[in-house]
């Protein structure tokens, strides 16, 4: 939505509030605007979608939010040339007019919105898994308060180091590995 359209629905929204204080008596000689929202896939009605009536300008001069099954009912004031602009989460918006709006008379739509996905941005999730048998033990406990010593698979993979059991024995603090490959003493 448009930076115009956000400030020409606040604008609306004082308007509507204000006429409603005030009585507006173009209520009372306005036209009835009523219809409803469905998908354009399988025709079910879409749940609080908002409808707006635009005139030629952009300027929304009358707005409803529709009911659970899509239904909306809205007054518009006696003007020509207006728009009717309607938008839902998930949906492309849709304008469509201009409406031959009569004094006193009464409009019903039926406004066809399609399905549109929503960009979201996308999450990384990393989980370590943990073993029953070494949650049990208590390995996860010891390991967390920095005792005992355990080897870290992806730190020795990364520098080529974990090619022999050797390799992976040479880090333990207390055992020796002999290099000529004879055995492993502590």
């Amino acid at each position: 939505m448009t930076h115009a359209w956000k400030g020409a629905r606040i604008a609306a929204v004082l308007l509507i509030g204000v006429g409603v204080v005030l009585g507006s008596a173009s209520e009372a000689s306005g036209q009835l605007l009523r219809g409803r929202i469905v998908e354009s896939s399988l025709g079910r009605g879409i749940p609080h979608a908002e409808v707006s009536l635009v005139d030629t300008v952009g300027v929304v001069v009358g707005r409803a939010i529709a009911d659970t099954t899509g239904r909306f009912a809205l007054t518009a004031p006696p003007r020509a040339d207006l728009r009717v602009y309607a938008e839902a989460l998930g949906y492309l918006a849709m304008i469509e007019g201009p409406l031959d709006l009569r004094a006193g008379s009464v409009i019903d739509v039926e406004i066809v919105l399609r399905a549109a996905p929503i960009d979201v941005p996308g999450v990384s999730v990393t989980v370590e898994g943990r073993s029953q048998v070494l949650s049990a033990s208590g390995f996860y406990n010891r390991m967390s308060l920095g005792q005992g010593f355990q080897f870290d698979r992806t730190a020795l993979l990364a520098r080529g180091e974990a090619l022999l059991l050797s390799d992976w024995l040479r880090g333990i603090p207390g055992v020796t590995v002999d290099n000529a490959g004879k055995g492993v003493s502590t």
